[in-house]
């Protein structure tokens, strides 16, 4: 076991758990009886990487941290004077190496009270996971919602991604199966030919084989269940970009419908957000006042939504 030589007053100002251990009747606030015996409290379960680390902060051995990895409870507000060039190394950026990635980066953001990350974060899982992910599904390219190698994030936050992607391949889905039934009825407006052009009345059900057919290239005919897809939301808009909507004779019509549904799906991921519980936003909060990120301002901007043509 690891010892370290400590001022027993500086520990117990640095906060209420440590002033209680070391001054309210727990064993290790027994003292010795002489001012030359040792004072040594045993601290067994817990890490001795994660005391150093805490113990050369609250003693102002700065030049012996480097880094802070390991949560303790009611420690949090001795990490402000790093927080924020902490967060500056953190990449943001929207491809993720693998799903531990992004539970690390929402335990940091919960951890901190980084508002702006959490939510973030919780975007990526939206868009970029499948909760049907598994060791199994090798041919999916979606991260797996939740990864067993890691503590569960923070509490109930997955149970709103899965809801918040549900609606969202939802709306999606409901798109597409419009743009059919507009077909199916022979809806002349997906044609921008003149009702006097010999291939008029062939035009929209040549462009409805030819959706159904991409779509069934994609593995999305039928149109899937939303609640048993396990492709990702970016995924599925990806494999939505080839949807063919070509007229008799390969004669595209680049028709207002089409566009508008590729803006509008576009949209939808641009737009998209997890909902956050009063739980989440109060502690978030809260924990940004002990680290200072309470004092900067919440830029809520969309994520870019690059799908590849």
């Amino acid at each position: 076991m690891k010892q370290f030589v400590v001022c027993s007053k500086t520990v117990s100002r640095s906060t209420r758990a440590f002033s209680a251990m070391l001054h309210s009747g727990f064993a290790e606030s027994k003292q010795p009886q002489s001012p030359h015996e040792e004072w040594i409290v045993e601290l067994p379960d817990d890490s001795s990487y994660a005391a150093e680390v805490f113990l050369n902060i609250i003693h102002s051995r700065f030049q012996e941290v480097y880094d802070f990895g390991t949560r303790i409870t009611d420690l949090t507000h001795i990490l402000r004077p790093w927080v924020r060039d902490w967060l500056v190394t953190i990449d943001q950026q929207y491809t993720l190496c693998s799903i531990r990635d992004v539970h690390q980066r929402l335990w940091i953001a919960w951890e901190l009270g980084d508002e702006q990350l959490f939510r973030y974060m919780t975007k990526v899982l939206l868009l970029e996971s499948s909760p049907y992910h598994d060791d199994d599904d090798t041919w999916c390219s979606a991260l797996p919602l939740r990864d067993k190698t890691i503590e569960e994030v923070p509490p109930l936050i997955l149970s709103n991604v899965e809801h918040a992607r549900l609606d969202l391949l939802s709306k999606i889905f409901c798109l597409i199966q419009d743009i059919v039934d507009g077909l199916i009825s022979g809806n002349q407006t997906y044609c921008l030919k003149s009702p006097s052009d010999i291939d008029y009345n062939a035009c929209v059900p040549s462009m409805l084989g030819n959706v159904i057919r991409s779509l069934k290239y994609e593995g999305l005919w039928p149109l899937p269940d939303p609640s048993q897809c396990h492709s990702s939301v970016t995924d599925i808009a990806s494999r939505l970009k080839t949807l063919n909507m070509q007229g008799r004779d390969g004669i595209k019509h680049f028709c207002t419908g089409y566009k508008d549904t590729q803006a509008v799906i576009h949209d939808l991921l641009v737009s998209a957000f997890v909902p956050l519980d009063d739980i989440h936003i109060n502690h978030l909060r809260a924990q940004g006042k002990k680290t200072g990120l309470d004092c900067r301002p919440i830029v809520l901007e969309p994520l870019l939504v690059v799908v590849p043509e």
